[in-house]
Order: C-alpha cells, then structure tokens, then sequence
C-alpha cells in the first residue's frame, strides 16, 4: 500500500533536467542516488507514524523495493544480459513474490472489512479537499488532501498541490518520448531491418515487441535464445543506435517542453531534503 510508482526514468528530475542541454535556474543540480533513496525513506516513515495516530500498524517498505523502469523499451540491445535473464521473466517472478509478501498488503487484507475501510480512508483521505494534475496524455488526476499520504507529502515539500501537480505529470514524460521514438520513421525503418535479421536466425517476429509476446509463452531456454537472437540482430540492423538516439532526441524535446515542472519538481526535492533528514534522525533516534 506504501509503494508509489515513482521508479520510471522521471524519478531523477534533476538528471532529466540537466541532461537536457539547457540551463536551469540557479541553485539547481541532480539529485543523488542516496537523496533519491532518502526521500522515498523519509515519505515512507512519514505515512507510518500517521497512520499509526489513526490506530493502524504499517510498515516501512526498503527503499531498494521501489519499483524499476523497464531497462529495455524499445529492443533488449544487451546480448549479455539477455543470455542471463532472456527478456526478465526471472526478475519479474522475483518482483512479484515480493510483492505478494508485502507485509502491508497482508496487513490490510487482514483487516475486518469495517477497519481496512477506515484504514483506507487513513491513509487515502475523505472529505471536500483535493489537489489534482492535468495530465500530459490528456484527463486529471485528483487525491483527497488530508490522507496520511497526502499529509507526508506536504510536511516534506510544503506545497502539496504543486508537488503533486508536477509529480504526476513528470511521472508521465518517459511515455511521452517513447511514443515519439516508436513513431518515428527511422524507428519502424530499423524494426523492418531487425525483423529480416531475425527471420534469418529462425524467429519469425515482425517487432520486438511481437518476439517477447511470443517468448513469454515459453519462458526458459527458448526465452533466452529469442532475446538473444533479438540483441544481435539490434546490434547488426542499427536498430539499437537507431533507438538510442531517437531516444535523445525525442528527450531533449519533452524535457524543454516541460522544463517548468521539471525544475519545480526538482527545486520542490531540493529543499525537502534537510525534512527527510530530520524525519530519518527521529525515526532512529
């Protein structure tokens, strides 16, 4: 129940920022991996002792749990990687056994169904109050004000209604740059060359995307000669360089695009910083 969907390529605002060629405001740099991490942390805790003065018992989910984005969106391009893991059937398994075994999903499925109902509405918020995001692909999202999720929010960066605002829109970016790449006709040009490759190598797939549907029926050996198969046919085809400077390119533009919320989001964690300190030093004290 803790866990946010924040592991996509948007979690480091600042890298997505900076990395875009274009001058950010003063006092602006990258958040690290561990401020990254202390955030979350600090998020975490926050909504813990909340619910806790509602009369619920949560845990703190690990940080190193959160969830990650896809390595691969476009074309496996890692012949290495996928002679180990094939397309990541063995880390999503992984992923999802943690996940079943989340104690706070146990938690609140345990819970009499008049309980998880206040437990919810704890942690989620009731009443007239919301803060809501326009989203970039169109239509709103919008959240109570007073839930304990809510609340960590705002005790870690003030402004409840712009971070999240700008987090729920930069959250969405990745999917805006991809759909661009996969668009564009040098993109499908190089998927038809990597399709002829792999009809030579005995796999008959007119995209990546068709190669790990078909995969993922069987998974094992021939999950891994197929993603195989697709990361040296990336490699010969172009296919792979294609991508990655498609994915430069198509970056540079929603990142310039949105560069007002990515700053905002990045300023908005900056200063957030010296709180989750404060709220990590309480939690050990």
């Amino acid at each position: 129940m803790l866990k946010r969907a924040i592991g996509t390529a948007v979690l480091a605002a600042g890298c997505l920022l900076l990395a875009a060629g274009c001058a950010a405001e003063p006092g602006l740099r990258p958040l690290t991996g561990s401020e990254e991490a202390l955030l979350y942390d600090a998020e975490q805790v926050l909504v813990r002792d909340c619910m806790a003065r509602h009369g619920f018992r949560i845990q703190v989910t690990p940080s190193d749990r959160r969830p990650q984005p896809e390595p691969f969106p476009y074309v496996v391009d890692d012949v290495g990687w996928a002679s180990e893991h094939g397309y990541g059937t063995d880390l999503r398994r992984i992923a999802d056994a943690e996940a079943a075994a989340d104690p706070n999903k146990a938690y609140f499925a345990g819970l009499p169904a008049d309980r998880r109902k206040a437990a919810l509405a704890a942690l989620n918020g009731t009443g007239p109050g919301r803060v809501e995001a326009v989203l970039p692909v169109g239509g709103r999202l919008a959240r109570y004000d007073n839930g304990c999720t809510s609340r960590a929010w705002r005790e870690l960066y003030g402004d409840l209604a712009t971070w999240y605002r700008v987090d729920k829109v930069t959250e969405l970016l990745p999917g805006l740059w991809q759909g661009e790449v996969v668009a564009d006709p040098a993109f499908t040009a190089a998927v038809t060359r990597w399709s002829g490759c792999m009809r030579e190598a005995g796999f008959p797939y007119e995209s990546p995307a068709a190669a790990r549907e078909a995969a993922s029926r069987t998974p094992g050996d021939g999950e891994i000669r197929t993603a195989v198969a697709e990361a040296t046919c990336a490699a010969r085809t172009g296919l792979a360089a294609t991508a990655r400077e498609l994915d430069r390119t198509c970056q540079d533009g929603v990142r310039a695009q949105y560069r007002t919320e990515l700053e905002t989001k990045l300023r908005l964690q900056l200063a957030g910083l010296p709180r989750a300190r404060a709220v990590r030093a309480n939690s050990q004290g």
